[in-house]
């Protein structure tokens, strides 16, 4: 089995562009936080993201230096979401968690922001239909050049009996107050030797707390221990909402 796994940091940067950014329109301006707001918020953050203890045993924390997100893309700026001031657009504070390497080479990221109010962490969630309509075509291409160069570097050539398919598609789910589910599918198709790899991305909202995940695994149809995992978001979420000043 051929090791693309430079296509999977793409996978999973992509999507969490597609499913964080905002629309970058101008709402309603919001209320200046209060000092007890900052200092709840910024403490709460970093708490949002999953870590190890919030999964089963299976899970574990990848090696120092493992970062996975950083490859290097070429996107347009205002489809660039190697920044979180992009990936989550007008939130107070932001935060990421570790990458956390599961059963069969499964990957999963998480993210957070806190909002001033729960009118603007909606408002960034409902932005990302815009974002995926402008950036569709940048993202794919963005895949399928990052899957040609590590295939190529393993000395595979994609040949006229060769093509790499990427669909990206927003799937039905509810969880918490608002959520958007993103699936993103990549098949290699190469002679005798047919590659899938798919990526499910999830933001979901509690108050003014906006989470988001994103697992990746070999294979077609997602993931099916996605649900517990963001059930697990959930429960951060919440917990920092909890902790946020009335």
């Amino acid at each position: 089995m051929i090791d693309v796994r430079a296509l999977t940091f793409c996978l999973c940067a992509c999507l969490l562009a597609v499913a964080a950014c905002g629309d970058g329109s101008d709402a309603t301006p919001s209320p200046s936080p209060t000092p007890d707001f900052e200092t709840s918020a910024a403490s709460a953050a970093p708490g949002v993201p999953l870590a190890v203890g919030d999964l089963t045993s299976d899970w574990s924390q990848a090696a120092e230096g493992d970062v996975g997100l950083t490859q290097n893309v070429d996107l347009p700026e205002g489809c660039n979401i190697f920044d979180l001031n992009v990936a989550f657009p007008g939130a107070f504070v932001r935060a990421s968690g570790p990458a956390l390497r599961g059963p069969e080479g499964a990957q999963v990221t998480s993210y957070a922001a806190i909002y001033r109010t729960a009118d603007d962490a909606q408002h960034a969630i409902d932005g990302t239909r815009e974002i995926l309509g402008r950036c569709q075509d940048d993202y794919k291409s963005a895949v399928e050049k990052i899957a040609d160069d590590a295939l190529t570097a393993l000395g595979v050539n994609l040949g006229f009996l060769s093509s790499i398919d990427v669909t990206l598609d927003e799937l039905p789910q509810s969880t918490a107050d608002g959520s958007v589910f993103y699936r993103l599918e990549a098949k290699v198709n190469l002679p005798g030797d047919d590659l899938h790899y798919t990526l499910d991305a999830t933001v979901v909202r509690v108050g003014r707390v906006v989470a988001a995940d994103t697992y990746y695994a070999a294979g077609e149809g997602g993931a099916p221990a996605d649900g517990d995992i963001t059930a697990a978001l959930v429960r951060s979420a919440a917990d920092a909402e909890g902790a946020l000043p009335r």
